[in-house]
């Protein structure tokens, strides 16, 4: 059996010692069946360290970020929502080790950093580097998401983390 959980992160910055996740999305593939995405947003941890730069990207205020809930509840959702299938996940994403270091500082963050290594393997599958290793196949000589998404005809609506993971797995397959 084959578990692949196609995640990416909204930040508050670029350093996730110092940024906090505020918006994780996530479409679990299983033997390669697509199964009901993830889609929660949180509060930052540290409300000093947001940077405008990362708003900007992104477009969430810290107005709205008032209203999302704690970082502790987004973790427990997750975890019981990753859960419930009962595999072993491979992290898959692009540029994927960003958003995996995001997601064990969030687990560490909120206390639950022995629920990472019980939920994740050490494997990853990251788009990108696929995506470069047969660049000479592409139209394209950009390796954003987004130019990639759109050689292949698929919508996104880029820093969005929901959006951006679906395209991400579209561009895989």
């Amino acid at each position: 059996m084959k578990a692949y959980l196609y995640l990416a992160v909204e930040t508050t910055g670029l350093n996730p010692a110092l940024n906090d996740v505020i918006q994780l999305a996530c479409i679990p593939i299983i033997d390669g069946v697509e199964h009901a995405p993830f889609n929660e947003f949180c509060q930052p941890t540290n409300w000093n360290n947001i940077e405008d730069g990362a708003l900007k990207v992104h477009g969430i205020t810290r107005e709205q970020m008032l209203a999302f809930q704690p970082p502790v509840e987004l973790v427990d959702n997750f975890i019981r929502y990753l859960s419930s299938f009962k595999v072993y996940f491979v992290m898959s994403g692009y540029n994927t080790n960003f958003d995996r270091s995001f997601v064990a500082a969030l687990f560490q963050k909120a206390g639950r950093h022995n629920h990472f290594s019980s939920l994740f393997s050490s494997e990853i599958r990251d788009v990108y580097a696929r995506a470069k290793g047969v660049k000479d196949k592409l139209k394209t000589t950009k390796f954003k998401l987004v130019n990639l998404a759109e050689e292949f005809g698929i919508e996104i609506n880029a820093h969005e983390a929901m959006s951006d993971i679906h395209a991400t797995y579209l561009v895989d397959m």
